[in-house]
């Protein structure tokens, strides 16, 4: 059975027009057609992508299973290869954000992606001074605020023999708290659950919560409540993204009602 929802022209003025925050957005993920066309044809690399025509990309863009996903979204960041590229993205977000009077975001950002795990010679340092560009120029052009959660790839954390590797984690605390005055604000944890749970990672969000950034994982994405619980017993979450299969465990939906974690 399929729903029709149909909202009236007031309705819909009136959603438009309302003050709106978000607090799941990937910026990664938030980059159109057009300009993953201009940033590929700025770096010359048109032929990474399947198409040059903007509604082909759309249709690309669309998901079917999380490991196509995550080829997609790894073809997208190594088109970003300078500080004006994460200047770019994060403006044009901000331009989006006003469009659709969006005040603030806390946006999911994967800097280890781009410094380690991709071979593209950037530093910490490039990524901060992009996303404060970005995030200013935006400020400036229509008020809107952004701060970032700094997110652990789960998936680089476990070897094929799947021994954790605590390297990415440690790496990506420190670059959370290097950007704190850049407004860096959690600690994430994203990728595909399968395989790569989440307790291994307690000694990072441990230090991140004793630092006094907040505690922002991903869990109940791709595997069951057990993700969830582990996101709330070992990583201390303040708040789950996604955690829809929470509802197979009423336990659970207890525990996350009782400690207020949204």
């Amino acid at each position: 059975m399929t729903a029709n929802v149909s909202l009236s022209s007031t309705l819909r003025q009136f959603i438009a027009a309302m003050p709106k925050a978000e607090i799941h957005v990937h910026l990664e993920g938030s980059i159109s057609p057009t300009t993953l066309l201009e940033l590929a044809q700025r770096h010359d690399r048109l032929d990474v992508l399947p198409s040059t025509d903007p509604n082909a990309l759309h249709t690309w863009y669309e998901f079917v299973d999380f490991p196509r996903f995550m080829r997609i979204y790894l073809t997208i960041s190594d088109l970003l290869r300078t500080p004006d590229d994460f200047a770019l993205i994060v403006e044009r977000h901000g331009a989006a954000m006003a469009a659709q009077n969006i005040r603030y975001s806390e946006l999911t950002f994967t800097p280890f992606t781009h410094t380690d795990y991709q071979d593209k010679g950037l530093t910490i340092d490039d990524l901060l001074d992009g996303l404060e560009a970005g995030r200013k120029a935006a400020h400036q052009a229509s008020g809107v605020e952004m701060r970032w959660v700094f997110d652990i790839a789960r998936n680089t954390s476990f070897g094929d023999d799947g021994r954790y590797d605590p390297h990415p984690a440690e790496r990506t605390l420190e670059y959370a708290l290097r950007g704190r005055e850049f407004g860096v604000i959690g600690l994430g944890l994203g990728g595909f659950e399968v395989g790569a749970p989440p307790e291994p990672f307690a000694h990072a969000f441990a230090d991140a919560k004793t630092a006094g950034l907040f505690s922002v994982p991903h869990a109940g994405e791709t595997v069951g409540p057990s993700s969830v619980w582990g996101a709330i017993d070992a990583l201390q979450a303040d708040r789950i993204g996604h955690g829809v299969r929470a509802i197979e465990d009423p336990a659970l939906l207890v525990a996350l009602r009782d400690r207020q974690i949204p």
